[in-house]
Parts: C-alpha cells; sequence; structure tokens
C-alpha cells in the first residue's frame, strides 16, 4: 500500500506502526508511529517500553495525563479491541509499566 501511494494519510503510519508491535518489530513500529506527530501517545509509549526507553515513556505519559487528566487504563480497555487478547493484554502491561494509572 505504501509502495502504491506517495503521500499516505498520517494514520497509516499508525497502523503499519501497530502492526509491527503486533509481530515484535518494536524499532520498526516506533518508526512507523513517529511518521504520524498526531499518533496516540499510548502507542509509542507502549513500543517504548518494549525497547527499554523507561525515561522517554514516563515523559509521554506525564504529558498525555496533563492533557487528559483522570484518564486510567480502565477507560482505554473498554473501546480497545485487538484480534488476539494475548497481544492485548500485553499492551495493556506495557502501560501499566508505562505509569498509566488502572482505575
Amino acid at each position: 500500500m505504501l509502495a502504491r501511494d506517495p503521500r499516505p494519510l498520517p494514520w497509516t503510519y499508525t497502523n503499519l506502526g501497530r502492526a509491527y508491535y503486533a509481530v515484535g518489530r518494536y524499532q520498526e513500529a516506533l518508526d512507523a508511529m513517529a511518521k504520524n506527530k498526531d499518533a496516540w501517545p499510548l502507542y509509542l509509549a507502549a513500543v517504548r517500553v518494549r525497547l527499554g526507553h523507561l525515561y522517554e515513556v514516563r515523559a509521554i505519559v506525564a504529558r498525555f495525563l496533563e492533557a487528559k487528566p483522570g484518564f486510567t487504563l480502565a477507560a482505554d480497555e473498554a473501546p480497545f479491541v485487538l484480534a488476539q487478547e494475548p497481544l492485548s493484554r500485553a499492551y495493556f502491561d506495557d502501560l501499566r509499566k508505562a505509569g498509566v494509572p488502572e482505575a
């Protein structure tokens, strides 16, 4: 798809990053998501947890929570659906490691 579209929509890179995350290609996930300045910050945080960038993760989460006070994992889990339960569980475990409040 990207090879045929010289100027894909920004969310295309977020979706590509999510796919890379799902198959354990974390650096490629980060590289793809970085091309979308509006990528969901918690996707970036989860990827960076996997890469061991915990200092950056804390900063991402702090900025996110400042912009969305009261946000919790419980609020994010309801609409979030992944095709595979283990992947969904891994994503939320990464967000817990990143410091996103549980409830």
